[in-house]
């Protein structure tokens, strides 16, 4: 009876020290968010709470109390989220002498394009009013094209984006990929465009001229060929590439094929779920990433190549995306510029940490 009731003695115990080290937990955890919340948001409070300096300014608006209001927020500015994003104070010469260097290269650019419209309009006018044959007309569609095309590539590089970009680096220490990314995936994305639609635009001038004849009841046997063979050669050139017509009829090779295509996804999915269960096994060490920067740094690494070999494995191994290679590389160099930025960023803020010399808490 006696052994039962210590049992029960220590079993209390036992329990009383769990609830003790659960609570002592919740009260750590409660007092350093409670400092931190203190830390980022008590210089705030407190010159939110001057009211009557605001006051006075507003009485009595004299420069002296302009620079003092100024001078406070800046120094609230500084104990709080200055720590995470310093005021950038240009000297005023070098900030003077951007602006007008961005002003001079703006005013060129925009001056071309307006010289360029009115030569354009000139020649438009010219051809509309002296009655120009069909092939002048085009003519004249293509120069305005062009001239539309031209602009919209420069307007993604114009002075004041570069000056956007300067800015950036200068505030923040980092490169600015994702301007540089936008503007590459941006001229991708234009490249997949016209790739996929001139063909049609060019086919449907030509299918045009056809119809006309039609319309009017002048087609002949060869004006119903050349129609249908410009429509053919349209959709091989397009659409011919995502889907074919011959490999859409079943047969013992197509099944073959189709099986096959399925183990080769099916292993790389495997692959990475190996990589993800290997990059999982790592992370359950946490009292050495704690302590060891470093070891986090290799987690992240390992990371990283997992991402660029799932990447890579997408566009290069699976079999639905190879007979769409053509259409589809656009598509991977702008995922790849997308990657490679998310990469970097994340590179530069992971070295950043670990200068600190500050381990990683998890």
């Amino acid at each position: 009876m006696t052994k039962k009731h210590d049992d029960k003695g220590e079993t209390l115990d036992e329990n009383r020290d769990i609830f003790k080290t659960w609570a002592d937990s919740y009260v750590g955890v409660s007092k350093m968010w409670d400092e931190s919340y203190l830390k980022l948001y008590k210089p705030w409070i407190e010159f939110m709470d001057v009211s009557q300096k605001m006051a006075d300014l507003s009485v009595n608006a004299v420069p002296k109390k302009y620079k003092e209001f100024y001078d406070e927020w800046m120094k609230t500015y500084q104990n709080s989220f200055g720590r995470f994003y310093p005021v950038s104070t240009p000297a005023p010469k070098e900030a003077l002498e951007a602006f007008l260097k961005s002003a001079d290269e703006s005013k060129k650019i925009y001056k071309s394009w307006m010289n360029e419209f009115e030569e354009n309009s000139r020649k438009t006018t010219e051809a509309l009013t002296s009655g120009a044959d069909p092939a002048k007309y085009k003519e004249i569609h293509d120069m305005w094209l062009k001239t539309y095309e031209k602009i919209s590539e420069q307007l993604l590089d114009l002075p004041a984006i570069r000056y956007h970009k300067e800015t950036f680096e200068n505030y923040t220490g980092i490169p600015d990929f994702y301007t540089e990314s936008f503007l590459k995936m941006s001229k991708l994305w234009k490249d997949s465009y016209t790739r996929l639609y001139d063909p049609w635009v060019e086919a449907m001038q030509k299918l045009s001229g056809n119809v006309a004849k039609i319309s009017k009841g002048e087609g002949t046997p060869e004006t119903y060929k050349e129609f249908y063979n410009i429509w053919m050669q349209t959709y091989q050139e397009t659409y011919g590439k995502l889907f074919d017509s011959h490999s859409m009829k079943p047969s013992k090779e197509t099944f073959e094929n189709f099986i096959e295509s399925t183990n080769i996804c099916l292993n790389l999915y495997k692959s990475w779920i190996a990589a993800l269960e290997k990059i999982s096994d790592k992370m359950k060490d946490n009292s050495k990433l704690t302590t060891d920067p470093e070891a986090y740094k290799e987690f992240f690494n390992l990371w990283v190549k997992m991402h660029e070999r799932a990447f890579d494995d997408f566009f290069e191994g699976m079999p639905m995306i190879s007979p769409l290679k053509e259409i589809m590389d656009p598509v991977r160099n702008a995922s790849k510029i997308y990657s490679n930025t998310s990469i970097k960023m994340s590179k530069l803020c992971m070295d950043s940490y670990l200068r600190s010399g500050n381990p990683f808490k998890v």
